[in-house]
């Protein structure tokens, strides 16, 4: 009887595994960046407030505001910092990362509302723009999985 139910419990298990969806959009803001000048490049920190879509997923679009700092050079750019989305159905956080002659990549630190327990990784690359206003703008595009636990 107890081979039974551990095969029932088995089965059930199984049928509650939550697969990882992809994932893509883009985040827009106004770029606010301090750089300092060192012997070999600079040293900058960012603090950037915006708005983000959602291309692919099931994620609703809100706003983002990305946090972060590091250092650039002859050899690119490396850094590290957040990055928080809220909209009306929660909040999610995710680490970034930014390593010279690689894409940038960004892992699911935290989530509350519909997106708590969140989990997922993947990539993301900038550019900065400024052909719609006086103020440059940095876009980011992203994609990756990831596992709402629903």
């Amino acid at each position: 009887m107890s081979r039974l139910l551990a095969i029932i419990l088995l089965l059930l298990s199984g049928s509650l595994a939550i697969a990882d969806e992809r994932v893509s959009g883009e985040n827009s803001y106004a770029l606010r960046e301090v750089k300092w000048p060192l012997n070999d490049g600079v040293y900058w920190q960012q603090e950037n407030f915006g708005t983000y879509t959602v291309g692919e997923g099931p994620i609703a679009p809100g706003f983002v505001e990305c946090i972060g700092a590091g250092f650039g050079g002859a050899s690119g750019v490396r850094g590290e910092g957040i990055c928080i989305f809220r909209n009306d159905e929660g909040s999610f956080t995710w680490t970034w990362q930014a390593i010279p002659g690689q894409m940038n990549n960004w892992q699911v630190a935290a989530g509350t509302g519909r997106y708590e327990g969140m989990t997922g990784s993947g990539t993301a690359k900038s550019k900065i723009q400024s052909e719609f206003t006086a103020m440059a703008h940095r876009v980011t595009s992203w994609e990756g999985q990831i596992n709402l636990r629903e």
